[in-house]
C-alpha cells in the first residue's frame, strides 16, 4: 500500500522507522549536516550517499560532513551525478521501507 508523506518528514526519518531496523540508507541529490548529524543518535547504522557533491562543491560543508563521518554514519560522495532521493530502512538484507520522492536529506 503506498501512503504519500508531505508534513512532519522529520518524524517519519526520526522516530516513526521500523524498530526492527539495523541499517538505513539514503542517496539524496542534496544533504545537510543537522540531518545527517542526527542520525548518530538512532540505533542502527547509516549510509548517505550526496548525490551532486561534484556539482556543487561546497569546502564548508564538506568539512562539517568529515566530522560527522564515523562508524555509525559513513557518508560518500556519488561519482555519477544524481538528483535522486531514495531511502531506506532494513534489518541486516531485508528491506522494512523504503521512501522516494522530492525531499532532499536536508533542512527545509
Amino acid at each position: 500500500m503506498a501512503q504519500l508523506f508531505y508534513r512532519s518528514l522529520y518524524l517519519e526519518f526520526f522516530e516513526r522507522y521500523p524498530k526492527n531496523t539495523t541499517n538505513f540508507y539514503a542517496l539524496s541529490g542534496y544533504i545537510g549536516p543537522d540531518p545527517v548529524s542526527k542520525l548518530r543518535d538512532l540505533p542502527f547504522n547509516s549510509q548517505i550517499i550526496y548525490g551532486l557533491e561534484r556539482e556543487t562543491k561546497n569546502p564548508v560543508l564538506h568539512e562539517q560532513l568529515k566530522k560527522i563521518h564515523n562508524d555509525k554514519v559513513s557518508i560518500l560522495y556519488s561519482e555519477i551525478p544524481s538528483h535522486a532521493k531514495c531511502y531506506l530502512w532494513a534489518s541486516e538484507s531485508t528491506p522494512l521501507r523504503a521512501l522516494v520522492g522530492s525531499a532532499n536529506f536536508s533542512p527545509v
